[in-house]
């Protein structure tokens, strides 16, 4: 019976540990968390664009399709807590997409005054723009926090990207 309790507790304690096990400051945890808010605030707001703008049959080559896509599954991946530079390194991804989609469907947009003058559609853009702006400030200031805490693995990286111009 102590044999086998030993070879249990051997077998525990030489296991190779998942990555997922680094630790994690408690603080750090927050200011990812208070990101992650911001993203998804973005990525709902995409998404009611999305269909805002469906009512208008704008989707010329999926392009809204692909934007609601893009945030809908950011939307899913958001849910997952940090522990690994992987993580940090898909959110960017995501994010990229995202951005890079929302702008080919603004693009588009442009073109048409009568959309851009709607009152829903112009909420929906100053919604946009000041998550825009609180994006930037989080991603500041979780950054700040991985400095402090020696994490510079997990630094979230800064806009690669330009933001879509999302003034009218």
């Amino acid at each position: 019976m102590i044999k086998v309790l030993s070879v249990i507790l051997m077998t525990l304690i030489l296991a190779p540990r998942p990555a997922v096990a680094q630790s994690v400051p408690a603080e750090l945890k927050l200011e990812w968390m208070k990101l992650a808010s911001d993203l998804n605030r973005r990525n709902k707001i995409v998404i009611a664009m999305a269909e805002e703008l469906k009512k208008d049959r704008l989707d010329g080559k999926g392009k809204l399709k692909t934007m609601k896509a893009n945030a809908t599954s950011f939307r899913k991946f958001l849910h997952s807590l940090l522990y690994n530079k992987d993580v940090v390194i898909k959110s960017k991804k995501y994010s990229d997409k995202l951005t890079s989609s929302m702008g080919e469907v603004l693009v588009r947009v442009e073109k048409f005054p009568k959309i851009r003058a709607r009152q829903k559609f112009q909420d929906l853009m100053k919604q946009l723009e000041g998550t825009e702006n609180r994006i930037k400030a989080s991603v500041h200031n979780y950054n700040e926090y991985c400095k402090n805490y020696d994490k510079a693995d997990l630094v979230y990286p800064e806009v690669s990207q330009p933001s879509p111009n999302v003034k009218f």
